[in-house]
């Protein structure tokens, strides 16, 4: 089992799993806390699979370098990327667009990271089709942080936008 392990943490375990990509690249470089590597960010023409989200998650939580995590994407496998995910505790902005957080229980999934990372100071959340359940749960969230670091929260939709600062928490 721990060779299996270690083979699932094996660069070219990371390097075959994401295509030899520029995106294998990064992933590795922020595997290997590269200093330089301050931020991540993926755009929907990033084809990415279930076992790449859940993969990159894992690899984020362990993360030390990465302050700023930007994703745009509908495919996004939200339980998979957010278990490993809500181990990091350095991520400082978060920014998510058409993503879709509709369901209550990919809500929930982010819960761990938005509650227990004392560095997050930013959260923008555009186009996310939040529904009222969710709206709820990451209301819950962000009002029991561990930490009382959050600065910003921004929900942006097409019809409405919402932004609080951080007098209001």
């Amino acid at each position: 089992m721990e060779s299996l392990n270690q083979a699932a943490d094996s660069d070219d375990y990371d390097k075959h799993l994401f295509q030899n990509t520029h995106l294998a690249r990064q992933v590795i470089s922020i595997k290997h806390d590269d200093p330089k590597v301050k931020s991540l960010e993926l755009f929907s023409g990033h084809d990415v699979s279930r076992r790449q989200w859940k993969r990159l998650g894992e690899i984020l939580g362990k993360n030390t370098t990465v302050e700023k995590l930007g994703i745009q994407a509908w495919n996004i496998d939200i339980p998979g990327f957010c278990a490993g995910l809500q181990n990091n505790r350095k991520i400082e902005k978060l920014w998510l667009c058409n993503v879709d957080l509709e369901e209550t229980g990919k809500m929930q999934s982010f819960t761990p990271f938005l509650s227990d990372n004392p560095s997050l100071k930013a959260v923008s959340l555009i186009c996310c089709n939040i529904g009222p359940g969710s709206m709820n749960i990451l209301s819950e969230a962000l009002l029991n942080r561990s930490e009382n670091t959050l600065r910003e929260l921004s929900l942006v939709n097409a019809i409405w936008v919402i932004s609080i600062s951080r007098s209001l928490f």
